[in-house]
């Protein structure tokens, strides 16, 4: 994950957000991503909160027909607006 996000001033754990890319490599599937993403800006990273963003994350890929099929090597955008 090609990540950029930095801690809000005075409000410790707390991230603001940014856009990022992610370049898919063999083995992840978009649940894994957006966890790992949840948890590199600290939000939660339980079930339901993963599932939400994996929506709003594939709603925002026009690449992404259906959320079960990434390729390797595709270039999936992560909006700041999540």
């Amino acid at each position: 994950v090609a990540a950029s996000s930095a801690t809000a001033k005075g409000l410790p754990g707390l991230t603001t957000k940014k856009a990022f890319t992610f370049k898919v490599a063999r083995g992840d599937t978009l649940w894994d991503l957006t966890k790992q993403a949840l948890r590199d800006t600290g939000r939660s990273t339980s079930n339901a909160d993963v599932a939400a963003y994996v929506s709003k994350l594939a709603s925002a890929n026009p690449s992404i027909s259906d959320p079960d099929v990434i390729y390797v090597g595709q270039t999936l955008s992560w909006p700041a607006s999540l």
